[in-house]
This record gives C-alpha cells, structure tokens and sequence, in this order.
C-alpha cells in the first residue's frame, strides 16, 4: 500500500487529502522443456524480470539444480543435484558473485571440494580423495598437492604469471594404481624437479632443498 499525499493551499486555510493506491504485482513463469516435452527448467518472473527459486531438471525429470535469483542475477543458495537426488555441489551467490563456502560431493557422499569466497574472490581451495585423505589446497597463489599418503608432491607458485615455478617431491618411484590413475608413493621428502617460466629451469638432482 502507498500512500499519496497532495497538498492544497487555499485563502482560508490549508487541507491535506490524501488519495491511496494499490501496487499489484504481477507474477508469471518460463517453462523449458526438452523435445520429448519433459520439464527441463522453470522460471518465476515477477513484473517481467526473473525473481524467485529457478528449478532444472535432467531429461529423465530428476531435479537437476535449485537456485534463486533477484532482479534476474543469481542471489542465495544454489544446490547441484546428482543422478540419485543427493546434493553434489552447495554454494551461496551475493550480486551474481560467488560469496561463502562452496562444497562438493562425490557420488558416494564423501567430501570432494571446499573453498571459501568473499564477494566473488577465492579465499583458499582444498580438494579431498574420497576416502578423505587431503589432495591438493590453494592459498594466497600458492598450489600444494600431495599423494595418497600424505607426504607433500608439487607446489605451484602462481603470484607472479610471468615467472610461475614449480617445485615437485618424488621418493622411491614406485607406480601404483589409485582409483584408475597413476600415482606415486613418497619415500622421502626429497625434490625432484624445479621448472621456472618461461625459461624452464630443470634440475633433477637436487634433493633436500627448500
């Protein structure tokens, strides 16, 4: 409800009237579908611009993503389903930025991804394998990623792009198959290789170093 207020000034006296009216909001929704006519996306408008909860669905009609938006940009929760309905990605957006903690799961529930944002700047990253052991972090430029067991096995300086370096650990060598991919197990906390950009700088023989 708003009100009006018109003032009248006349020789004998002054009179305030005042005259009301109400706003209606109108209020409509977008429906996508896929060309089967399943229900792949819909939409809440509210005086022509997108405001509300937006839900997506997958092709088979499993919700796919929930999220809202404000005046047509992302604004507060935003949760990525995965194909037996669990949450697979949890994040919060501020003005269409990313701003909190974003999360994400493996298939089977277990931690895969956590970061922190403040008004769409990246506080810090840490990556997770799914049995729960720490597999890579990222803070203020500085990548660390580690093996299956623990022991450090690459750091990755990004703070200056023109002369990015890597440092990477390596032990005893030996290969072994974790979830499908190569991986080495870490004897020692020994370096393997220094590469400097853009020149590549490379030693391999130099151990214990920091």
């Amino acid at each position: 409800m708003r009100d009006k207020f018109i003032l009248i000034v006349m020789t004998w006296g002054v009179f305030v009237v005042s005259c009301s009216y109400e706003k209606k909001e109108v209020r409509s929704q977008i429906t996508e579908k896929y060309e089967d006519g399943t229900v792949k996306k819909i939409t809440p408008i509210s005086n022509g611009v997108p405001n509300g909860r937006v839900i997506e669905y997958d092709e088979k009609g499993l919700l796919l993503r929930a999220y809202h938006i404000k005046d047509g940009v992302p604004y507060g929760n935003d949760t990525v389903f995965s194909e037996s309905g669990k949450p697979q990605i949890i994040r919060r957006y501020i003005d269409g930025k990313f701003h909190g903690e974003v999360k994400a799961y493996y298939e089977t529930g277990e931690l895969m991804l956590h970061e922190e944002y403040d008004n769409g700047q990246r506080l810090f990253q840490k990556v997770y394998f799914p049995e729960g052991n720490l597999k890579s972090t990222y803070i203020n430029d500085i990548a660390k990623s580690y093996f299956f067991n623990g022991k450090l096995r690459r750091i990755t300086n990004n703070r200056d792009p023109l002369n990015q370096k890597i440092i990477e650990f390596s032990g005893s060598g030996k290969l072994i198959e974790l979830k499908g991919e190569l991986d080495y197990l870490d004897k020692e906390d020994s370096i393997l290789l220094i590469k400097s950009y853009p020149n590549w700088q490379e030693d391999v023989s130099k151990k214990g170093e920091n």
